[in-house]
């Protein structure tokens, strides 16, 4: 729209020819005389060169919005992943306490049967073994997650993405027309 309001602006004739009602009457205007025209003409330029501005504007926020949220949904995917992590190195150490006790628990002849502590040190070991091994896991993704969060802070400073709220857009009169 902008092209055309400029396109029609430069050429004399076409604005010239724009007088129909001159034109019908048998009067047609001089090339030169369309001032009014011309006038009327800029003030749509103008309003489309706001129309222009605040769509790109808004363009601009919809898209820094959308960098926020895919960051937020980022951050909560990586902590989804953290706790599906922690879950699994828990189930791990917990797997590895029922081997233990299960080849224990199996019905070979291993010379623990005749001993009153056997049943209770084999639990315990069972029991430690899943929660050192378990406690380990998360001990390690805890120290992994911080040094790539430092790793990530310090290479970069992080970038706060403002979005303004637009308070200084008057609503349109009644009756107005762009």
């Amino acid at each position: 729209v902008q092209a055309a309001i400029d396109e029609v602006l430069e050429q004399d004739e076409d604005l010239a020819a724009m007088y129909l009602t001159d034109k019908k009457a048998g009067h047609p205007r001089p090339e030169s005389e369309h001032d009014e025209l011309e006038v009327l003409l800029e003030s749509f330029s103008k309003q489309v060169e706001e129309i222009v501005n605040e769509s790109e504007t808004t363009m601009h926020n919809v898209s820094a919005t959308q960098e926020i949220v895919e960051l937020i949904l980022d951050a909560n995917r990586n902590n989804l992943l953290a706790l599906d992590l922690k879950v699994s190195i828990m189930t791990m150490g917990l797997g590895a306490g029922a081997l233990f006790a299960g080849l224990f628990g199996m019905n070979l002849a291993n010379g623990m049967e005749d001993s009153m502590i056997a049943f209770g040190t084999a639990s315990l070991a069972a029991i430690g073994l899943a929660v050192f091994l378990a406690w380990n896991g998360v001990r390690r993704l805890d120290k992994i997650r911080r040094v790539s969060l430092s790793m990530n802070s310090s290479t970069r400073r992080p970038n706060r993405i403002s979005v303004p709220l637009r308070t200084d857009i008057a609503p349109p009169r009644p009756g107005a027309t762009l």
